[in-house]
């Protein structure tokens, strides 16, 4: 590869990873909305012995996070510690972990040299479900281990 085209494409990287920051900057909160349902579903699936009391978003610190509430359904003995049904535990992670998947992955897209520019919002529709596979890979799974360090 040329050095031009390496230049061209790293300048793209950074444009559109500034561009799509500021994105998920604004409109954080509205993407949220749309995965928390998944990740209520991942979560009940992943945590049969837990109903999910509340699973939102709230700022903290003046930062966004994720926020899940859970009580344990079931007895359950961990390192010779018993935990009754009926505890209540309550985990956050920072949302923005939720948005570093899509900003590398969208840019990395747009910047990948060698694809014609008409072409590039195809690659970028492609990468969709491996973004949600992402998505679906981190905040629940997250929220799930902050769950059982907990007990």
């Amino acid at each position: 590869m040329d050095r031009k085209r390496l230049l061209e494409s790293a300048l793209t990287f950074v444009v559109a990873a500034v561009v799509l920051s500021w994105l998920v900057y604004r409109f954080d909160t509205a993407l949220l909305e749309c995965l928390l349902p998944i990740f209520r579903s991942e979560l009940n699936w992943l945590m049969p012995s837990f109903r999910i009391d509340s699973l939102d978003w709230r700022i903290e610190h003046n930062e966004t996070v994720v926020a899940l509430s859970a009580t344990l359904t079931e007895y359950r003995v961990i390192m010779n510690q018993a935990f009754p049904t009926g505890v209540s535990i309550n985990v956050s992670t920072l949302a923005a972990h939720a948005w570093v998947h899509p900003v590398l992955i969208f840019s990395l897209c747009v910047a990948w040299p060698g694809i014609a520019w008409k072409r590039k919002p195809l690659l970028v529709l492609t990468a969709l479900p491996f973004v949600l596979l992402a998505e679906l890979l981190d905040i629940p799974l997250m929220l799930w281990g902050a769950m059982e360090d907990f007990l």
